[in-house]
């Protein structure tokens, strides 16, 4: 399936919403496990993906779809100057920072056009 910058783009906003949603918590080092989601697995869900699909990963690396969903270049979540990945885990970035950094679209987290 083939999708627009736009329809990628309004992905991404549903994607910001669940973050901000306090619908889930937050954990680190996987997508989800029993404590919650890393940002990445907010991002499975919000695609389509059920909790027993993604619980045995770290990253996107095996969700092409889910990246393709959202327009996101890399499996990490990379971007010039850091990733998603490390944002969560790594730098203590609660789910309403991401969310921003998202919305402010580094260079290179997201292609530049339909995928």
């Amino acid at each position: 399936m083939t999708l627009t910058l736009e329809q990628m783009k309004a992905n991404r906003k549903l994607w910001v919403e669940a973050l901000r949603s306090g619908r889930y918590e937050q954990t680190k080092s996987t997508l989800v496990d029993s404590r919650g989601y890393c940002c990445l697995g907010v991002a499975c869900v919000v695609a389509g993906k059920q909790d027993d699909e993604i619980s045995d990963f770290t990253n996107l690396s095996d969700f092409k779809d889910v990246r393709k969903f959202f327009g996101i270049r890399d499996y990490d979540g990379d971007f010039y100057g850091g990733s998603l990945v490390c944002l969560n885990d790594d730098a203590g970035y609660t789910f309403e920072q991401i969310a921003e950094v998202i919305e402010s679209e580094p260079p290179g987290l997201f292609v530049e056009k339909g995928a």
